[in-house]
Parts: structure tokens; sequence; C-alpha cells
């Protein structure tokens, strides 16, 4: 309980993403090695940045490419996106950043918490190259890039990325973030391998498996875009009773925290069907943990703790190329 005292005395679940209208000065302790990292944002309004960005944004490197993540848009989308899913998600990006509408707030610093114990000791991702593959409204992206990664984030919902665009101004070290509106991995991996250009250290992967028509597309795309000593981080929700009567009876007919048909359960996976699928795509799995959560979300305040042995509801997963897919890869580059 010291741990969950620490959560609620500290603000962790406003991780290095600031909330709704404001950014905050926040931190994430680590689950494993309970050390504090510091992570300060600025204090400025969405609506005030908003409208700098709408008068004065020049027309640089960054808004080139939103011209051409618009443009892409239009063509159809990969097989492995559900343009049902993009629709649905597109509609909640004006509360993307609402601690009370958004669970993900809450869930973000564990998650982060849990990315950094596996690829960092240091507790920085300086110089690395992060990729965020379905980042909705930017909450990991913005945490990544503000612990020194560089960071391409890809999101099929133009609507979803512009929110996540718009909220990254309003702190100089999350304004370099590379948002990608209207594209998918598997777009991003082919202009990678036509570009020659450099993949990625971490890629991360969260909520999303469950919400795509073609998970094997996915992982197969991301696989190619992962450097040999590269990690890759899964999350999703398992397939289970329990599942079932919390994540879809409970928050979404219930207490009514996420819209009516969010989460189809069918499309859950547990650990062990994923671990077969990325070792069906040349991957291997690395470490597996549950997230819980430690009190009931009442009011909205979500608080999230790992665990080794419960991934009955959610869970995260850390996964890298197998042994000989890195060999292969490190005497290609």
């Amino acid at each position: 309980h010291i741990y969950l005292q620490a959560i609620q005395m500290k603000g962790w679940r406003n991780l290095a993403h600031g909330a709704s209208k404001h950014c905050c000065d926040t931190g994430f302790k680590s689950g494993k090695t309970g050390r504090w990292t510091r992570i300060a944002s600025n204090q400025q309004s969405v609506s005030s940045a908003t409208s700098a960005i709408v008068r004065h944004e020049p027309c640089s490197v960054s808004t080139v490419r939103m011209i051409s993540s618009s443009a892409s848009a239009s063509s159809p989308l990969s097989s492995s996106i559900s343009e049902s899913e993009v629709a649905k998600f597109s509609q909640l990006s004006k509360t993307w950043w609402d601690p009370k509408e958004n669970p993900l707030i809450g869930m973000n610093s564990i998650r982060v918490g849990y990315v950094m114990d596996q690829i960092s000791s240091e507790r920085s991702l300086k110089g690395k190259r992060a990729l965020d593959v379905g980042c909705g409204g930017g909450l990991l992206s913005e945490s990544l890039a503000r612990l020194g990664a560089n960071v391409t984030a890809v999101e099929p919902s133009q609507e979803l990325a512009e929110q996540a665009r718009l909220h990254a101004q309003l702190d100089p070290r999350t304004r370099t973030i590379d948002y990608r509106g209207g594209w998918t991995v598997e777009q991003l991996a082919a202009e990678v391998e036509e570009t020659d250009a450099e993949k990625y250290d971490v890629i991360c992967c969260l909520e999303v498996i469950e919400h795509v028509t073609d998970v094997d597309s996915i992982l197969s795309s991301m696989k190619r875009v992962l450097k040999p000593d590269g990690k890759l981080f899964l999350s999703t929700v398992n397939r289970t009773i329990k599942s079932k009567a919390a994540a879809i009876v409970g928050a979404e007919y219930i207490m009514r925290y996420l819209p009516v048909g969010t989460h189809d359960w069918n499309q859950f996976k547990s650990p062990e069907e994923v671990r077969a699928l990325v070792e069906a795509n040349g991957l291997e799995e690395v470490d597996v943990q549950g997230m819980v959560l430690t009190s009931p979300p009442f009011q909205g305040r979500w608080d999230w703790a790992l665990s080794a042995d419960d991934t009955d509801i959610n869970w995260i997963g850390t996964y890298q190329l197998a042994s000989g897919e890195a060999d292969t890869e490190s005497s290609d580059e």
C-alpha cells in the first residue's frame, strides 16, 4: 500500500502528459526499482497554443509532412485497419486529454514505467528512436519524447493525430514529434524500406491490436522496422470472463467510463495467443506482466500497478527479434 500512497501523493496518474487543458509538473515511478524521474512541462492552455499555431506556424518540414499525411489519408487504408474503428476513435479526439473521459491517462504512467524498466537502466531515452503505433491523441508519444526519444507516431485517424499535434505544441520537448495522421505502420514500413531510413530502437503498440482486423500484418510491419537490438512493446486485454465483466459490462454499460461498443470481447487476446503470433512473425517474448487497478475507479480516478501474476484483464509484454532474425538483420546492416 506504500506504492498506492506514493501514487496518490505524487499525482501519478498525470505522468508526463499534462491533463485536459494544462500540462502538469509530474513524474513517474519505476515499478521495479522504485526510482522517480521528474518530468516538467509548460503551463500554457490548449486554446492559446492552438491559436498561436493557426496564426504563426511557418511552412516547415512538419507542415509539409502534415499536408502529405492528409493526402495519404485519402487512399485506401491497410487491410489491418478497420475503418469503423478509426471513425469510432476519431469521435474521442476532443476529450482525449480529459482524465475523466480517457482511462488511458491513468494507465499511461504504469506503461511508461514498464517500458523504461525493460530498456534503460539510466531512465533516459536520449538518442533512441521510438515509434508509437496507433498513437491516438499522443499520450505515450509525449512521454517518450520527454524522456529524450526521437519519436515518430502513426495514427490512422486524422482527427486524433491533429489533436495530438496541437497538444504537443504546449511543450518544447514534444514539438518535434513526427505525427503521421492518416498513416498505418504498413505504410511507414514501406517508406523506411524504400528510403533506407534508420530503424527504431523502441516500438510501442499499446491498446491497439484489439481494434485491428489483421494482427499479423501489424506485427510483420513492426518487425521490419525494429533494430536488431530493439524492443517491441504490446499491450491489450485478455479474453477472459473477468475481462468481459470489467472492461465491457462494467466500464461501458454500468459505469459508462467508455462509450458502449468501444471493445469487442472476441478481439481480446491472451498472452499465449500473442506469443504464438509474434513467434510466427520472427519475434520472441521477453517478458509479460499484468496491469491491475489498485482501487475501484471512482470519479474518473484510475490507479494502476504491475502484476507478475495477474494478466486476467489488462496486460503488457516485451518482445524482440528472435535470435536468428536478429543475427540476419545485424549482418544486413
